[in-house]
């Protein structure tokens, strides 16, 4: 663990702050520490939730980033610890100061004013000829998304439960959304382990490729939808649906959508997402995809 470098004031600063964590810090109150993990920790406000940490955590809405780039969690940081924040500093009981009011907002790139079908449709193809061996979590419907002549995956508990979930949300996205999504969509909202439950992700990346492709409508009707129903899942979870209900996630789901979205890079992108937690980024591809497609289909064929 990379302990924090001391600057001018014996505060550490955030170089780069996403538009959630900056609102959650907005201001003065107290906070508490959520969540501690080897290169970061969640910090919760009345605002919301902030995830501070080392460059290695990557660009996203909810990311505040330390520097210098391998600054990490202070030394002795626990879940329960308190903190305030005045003056655009962050004070954590302990006595280590982290100094908010240097930090530039991070944003993705904007989306296309315009996207090819054909070229989308091409990438989703290549997508789904890669290699989907590693397979612990949702990515492994990709293939059979993109081609149903291909088989669904199954096996094991995860994948059963999620399957028919991710087909209703197929089905509903490419019949354009005209009602709420069905109910069974709800099955993946908390499904699988971890902080954010692949469930989770899968609708997050949805929502954020919706949103990246201009279906403006159904990622407002899917967003609420979601978020209605998101008391199902944890507390960092509901903040990662919420900031993609507004189209933000990690800056490699961004990334991503960009290689797509043009044709290029498909590949070195889809090699990023492997650093997003455990597997939340081949999660959040996977709901990509299923948004992706439907777009694609529904502009072919009209």
């Amino acid at each position: 663990m990379s302990s924090p470098t001391a600057i001018d004031d014996k505060a550490v600063a955030v170089a780069v702050i996403g538009a959630g964590a900056r609102r959650a810090c907005a201001g003065s109150g107290p906070a508490r520490v959520i969540a501690v993990f080897r290169r970061a920790f969640y910090l919760e406000t009345d605002a919301g939730l902030a995830c501070f940490g080392s460059a290695a955590i990557g660009h996203g809405p909810l990311n505040a980033i330390l520097s210098p780039a391998g600054a990490g969690p202070p030394p002795s940081l626990a879940p329960g610890q308190a903190a305030t924040i005045a003056d655009g500093r962050l004070r954590l009981a302990g006595g280590a100061t982290l100094a908010l009011d240097r930090a530039t907002l991070w944003r993705p790139p904007p989306p296309p004013a315009r996207w090819s079908p054909a070229t989308l449709r091409g990438s989703l193809d290549a997508l789904a000829a890669a290699d989907h061996a590693p397979g612990e979590g949702l990515e492994r419907f990709i293939p059979w998304l993109v081609d149903r002549r291909r088989p669904p995956p199954g096996g094991d508990p995860l994948a059963l439960a999620a399957a028919p979930a991710i087909a209703a949300l197929d089905q509903w996205l490419t019949g354009a959304g005209a009602d709420e999504p069905p109910a069974a969509v709800a099955g993946l909202i908390g499904l699988g382990p971890g902080l954010t439950p692949s469930g989770d992700d899968l609708l997050g990346g949805a929502m954020i490729a919706l949103r990246h492709f201009g279906a403006t409508a159904l990622a407002d009707r899917l967003g609420a939808w979601t978020l209605d129903r998101a008391a199902a899942t944890g507390t960092i979870a509901r903040a990662h649906l919420a900031a993609a209900a507004d189209g933000l996630g990690a800056s490699v789901l961004h990334d991503m959508l960009a290689a797509l979205e043009t044709g290029v890079g498909v590949g070195v992108a889809r090699d990023g997402l492997a650093a997003l937690g455990h597997s939340s980024g081949w999660d959040g591809l996977a709901g990509i995809v299923v948004a992706a497609r439907a777009l694609a289909v529904g502009a072919q064929s009209e």
